[in-house]
């Protein structure tokens, strides 16, 4: 079932909203997390039942997280990592940060060696 514009599909009453954008065949889901705030991800399915059960569990596993103080969401270090090496490369590119030690954070983060690592 798509909904047009994009519009929610509330799922039984559950904390998220079920939804397929115009442009794509699977299903969207907008999870409310249990400190307020919202979570929206591509559940990569166009099956509605494994979309609903997809985000169900997404659900429980952000609300156990939660429950134990850890974040909600799972940052990969790898992905905060290439984050950080993005803001610091558009330091050294501005001036305001050491080209030098852009190499170093190569070295430890990646293990590549600094001469490889282009700025």
């Amino acid at each position: 079932m798509r909904c047009e514009g994009g519009s929610p599909l509330l799922s039984g009453g559950l904390p998220h909203a079920l939804y397929q954008r115009r442009d794509s065949k699977n299903w969207q889901a907008d999870i409310r997390l249990p400190n307020g705030g919202r979570h929206t991800l591509s559940l990569r399915t166009a099956n509605e039942k494994m979309a609903k059960d997809k985000a169900t569990q997404m659900y429980e596993d952000m609300y156990f997280r939660h429950e134990h103080g850890l974040t909600a969401v799972v940052v990969l270090f790898k992905d905060a990592a290439d984050t950080w090496l993005r803001e610091l490369r558009a330091g050294v590119r501005a001036g305001s940060r050491n080209a030098a030690r852009l190499g170093i954070y190569f070295v430890m983060i990646y293990s590549v060696e600094a001469t490889k690592v282009n700025t």
